[in-house]
């Protein structure tokens, strides 16, 4: 079934302006954060004068406006003026995309922000304790130090983007006849080599993230959103009342690109197999980047290149015969990818499991275009004498050019060596295409290639090693486990009445929350449950930050049906007290004076529920991980190769809390806690 190809390729095209627009504004986000004198910054350097404490401040004390205003009033209108259309009854200002977390706009707050960027942020960051000390410097991947940040990237770059866009948007008339495609394709470039030397964040070891890594996985994450949007809005409620259920999947268009490189015997050959793949990979990117815009390129190695999409994205014939006519026009009918799509996630980990299968995947390519008839010509002056002897698959005359003793068809003599030849001539100083001048004394040569490996720091298993905060293991496993059981025995509780939450209990539960980050996770949880605890009505909850959205999305009656025993499924009630008899009907339960005095006690036992399934289940699906929790639980099926499902079940995203066993608990509760500490693994 093909959700997305009613993936209306033409609509794609039709909403591309609106939708790389809203890419430009979600790449920008962040300016605020160039500003030398916020918060994060602001300790680290010296003779400096602070305009505002706060990212959010920028947009908020119109500070975004006045600059640019500054620099030009027709740039200051082009921003403020245009609109983006993300169906055909709504539109939106762009200024508001460019604001982020500091725009009122409903769509912006929670599709883009609390749906893309806080779930881009715990990829890349984690939640760590230590702030940098003494400098800001920015590390590579593995944790060396890569570079010191300094201060001419902040206040004094952001004026100097903005001339440059300036004085591009008027250079090129596009103050009048704005080319979007262009126009992002310009601050892409811009804002990738500003951004790579400023930092998302001033805490330790998370400084390997760039602002730039941050900005662009979050526009890309909400293009892929907002792409399926423009096409099929009936998502549209749903991601808006609870962000936490957007997903993404992984799409790669993978061929052998290293295996390709070794089918040449002459150095000029290989160079023609890296320069195409490159060219391939381009007019890929375009094609999904731009002319259909589904999502942007998050990685790309000797396996093919790979792109994030939509939960719900699945490959249309139309948009693959497109890729295929790019393999088919470029190597002249001689290789073509294989397609794949991950399992649809909150988080990235799952591309691993692509690049695992791509050996695999390789013989799976899709030769739906490739010319299938193998007509051989024959006269008294043509005939075939083999298979070219570097694409291995083009018939070889008695007419062809010989390449020294080689049988070469005529493609590859012209393309990739003697086409290569003329243009060595041209530019002598380039790499050599000679063997002789690769040989030894000896006239011997060898073909060495070398692979960095990171397919286990992609899964995340070399990243145990890499902690974003050292805490005691054991202690913390046992406080898991605690609230594991606590969780447990109230969701056996026969009504209402007997759910029991203690002081003590609580403090579990708040200090497994402090192991994420403090202002996204810890905070609002204890801010939430302390209003209901003291006031046992939800509209006190304050909806500054979507608390009370969240707040309500955990109280919803869906969880009391999924989990806990004191529903009655046969009446559609809550058993508040069964010694007395009382019962609630369910929609009505929030408002029952007899169950709100437990409101905020369901509140921690789902909200401790959805981190886990956020933490554990998001992290482990479609990759190795997966296997591994079932085999661990006994939840796996020796004889057919597949889970039972009656412990966990990650297709369903579900918990079966009850047939957990003390060792399960155990058991998952180590594995929950190693995804905490450790470095998650992010494409960005």
């Amino acid at each position: 079934m093909e959700k997305m190809s009613r993936l209306d390729l033409e609509k794609l095209k039709q909403y591309r302006d609106e939708i790389l627009k809203a890419e430009i504004g979600a790449l920008l986000f962040n300016l605020g954060k160039t500003h030398i004198g916020i918060g994060n910054w602001k300790d680290y350097f010296n003779n400096f004068q602070s305009q505002f404490s706060s990212y959010k401040n920028y947009y908020q004390n119109n500070i975004f406006e006045n600059e640019l205003e500054s620099i030009s009033q027709d740039l200051k209108d082009f921003i403020i003026n245009k609109q983006v259309k993300i169906s055909d009854s709504k539109k939106i200002d762009w200024i508001e995309f460019f604001k982020g977390d500091a725009s009122n706009e409903n769509f912006i707050q929670k599709v883009f922000f609390r749906g893309c960027e806080n779930i881009n942020s715990g990829i890349d960051k984690g939640s760590p304790k230590e702030q940098l000390k003494y400098k800001l410097w920015l590390s590579n991947a593995f944790g060396s130090y890569k570079e010191e940040i300094d201060e001419t990237y902040f206040d004094d770059a952001r004026n100097n983007f903005f001339c440059k866009l300036n004085f591009f948007l008027q250079d090129n008339n596009y103050y009048q006849n704005p080319n979007w495609q262009e126009i992002r394709n310009f601050i892409l470039k811009e804002i990738k080599k500003w951004y790579s030397h400023l930092l998302s964040d001033n805490r330790f070891p998370v400084n390997d993230v760039s602002l730039f890594d941050q900005a662009y996985m979050t526009a890309s994450m909400f293009k892929a959103v907002l792409s399926q949007l423009v096409i099929d809005n009936s998502k549209l409620s749903s991601y808006q009342n609870n962000p936490s259920s957007i997903k993404w999947r992984i799409l790669g268009i993978q061929y052998d690109k290293l295996g390709l490189a070794e089918k040449g015997y002459k150095p000029s050959q290989i160079m023609w197999y890296r320069d195409i793949s490159r060219e391939i990979d381009k007019e890929i990117q375009d094609l999904l980047e731009i002319k259909y815009p589904i999502g942007n390129e998050i990685y790309k190695d000797e396996t093919g290149v790979y792109f994030i999409v939509v939960e719900d994205f699945e490959l249309s014939n139309k948009l693959k015969k497109e890729i295929l006519k790019i393999f088919k026009n470029k190597t002249d009918d001689e290789f073509y990818p294989s397609f794949v799509l991950s399992k649809s996630s909150r988080g990235l980990m799952n591309l691993t499991t692509l690049l695992e299968q791509a050996k695999e995947n390789f013989l799976k390519q899709d030769f739906s275009l490739k010319n299938k008839n193998l007509c051989l010509e024959f006269d008294e002056n043509k005939y075939p004498i083999g298979v070219c002897q570097v694409c291995k698959t083009r018939i070889v005359y008695n007419i062809d050019k010989k390449d020294e003793d080689k049988n070469i068809c005529g493609f590859c003599y012209e393309n990739k060596t003697k086409g290569r030849l003329d243009k060595w001539l041209k530019n002598q100083k380039d790499e050599t295409i000679w063997i002789d001048e690769l040989a030894d004394d000896n006239n011997r040569v060898a073909l060495v290639t070398l692979k960095f490996e990171l397919s286990e720091w992609l899964n995340g298993d070399l990243l145990n090693s890499l902690l974003v905060r050292n805490e005691s293991f054991e202690e913390y496993k046992n406080e898991i486990m605690s609230a594991f059981n606590i969780l447990i025995k109230n969701l056996k509780s026969q009504d209402v009445k007997s759910l029991n939450i203690t002081d003590n209990d609580e403090k579990t539960f708040e200090k497994f929350f402090e192991l994420y980050d403090r202002s996204g996770i810890y905070e609002p949880f204890k801010t939430m449950k302390n209003v209901l605890k003291e006031h046992k009505n939800l509209n006190n909850v304050s909806n500054e930050r979507g608390w009370r959205d969240l707040t309500k999305n955990l109280l919803a009656p869906n969880w009391i049906k999924e989990y806990y025993s004191f529903y009655n499924s046969a009446t559609n009630e809550i058993i508040k007290n069964k010694k007395k008899g009382k019962k609630v009907k369910l929609n009505e339960y929030i408002e029952d004076d007899g169950v709100k005095t437990h409101l905020y006690k369901i509140f921690i036992l789902n909200y401790f529920m959805y981190q886990v399934y956020n933490t554990l289940l998001e992290r482990s699906i479609g990759q190795k991980w997966e296997e591994f929790i079932y085999k661990q639980l006994n939840d796996w099926d020796i004889q057919n190769n597949e889970p039972k499902k009656q412990k966990i079940n990650f297709e369903n995203r579900k918990i079966y809390w009850n047939n957990l066993t003390e060792n399960d608990i155990e058991v998952l509760s180590k594995i929950l806690l190693q995804f905490i500490l450790r470095k998650n693994p992010s494409p960005a």
